[in-house]
Formats: C-alpha cells, structure tokens, sequence
C-alpha cells in the first residue's frame, strides 16, 4: 500500500512518542510503500493506527493519506 504524507511526519522506531526519539523527517507530499494493515501504538489527537514500512519504521497515520490501496 502506498501513502503520502499531507504534513512533515517524523519516521519513529516505534509506534509511539514518549522515550522514542525520531530517526527524521518524511516531508509533505512524499510517497511511501506501507504494510497494509496498520499497527496500533500511542494514540495522538485521538488516533492510534500507525503505519510501518518494510524497514519497521513507523509514521502516523493523522499526518498521511492512502495513495493506492492494498
């Protein structure tokens, strides 16, 4: 599955803030290829889901928008 990131996004080891420093920064308009199903982790604004890339990064999902479905 392929998102794009509609705001500046940190790339998280894990699916959480506290204690989990960012690895970096995916900016706006960037494409990624993602696991399809998302993995529950912090929740944010109300928001738990977070996807993770092939790489075990995580990203998200309230900053993201589904480019191409599974």
């Amino acid at each position: 599955m392929k998102i794009r990131f509609i705001e500046e996004t940190y790339i998280r080891a894990l699916p959480k803030t506290k204690g989990n420093q960012p690895l970096g920064t995916m900016h706006l308009g960037a494409e990624i290829d993602v696991e399809p199903d998302t993995v529950k982790g912090e929740s944010l604004e109300g928001n738990n889901q977070w996807y993770r890339d092939n790489n075990g990064w995580h990203y998200w999902s309230g900053r993201t928008e589904v480019v191409a479905p599974p």
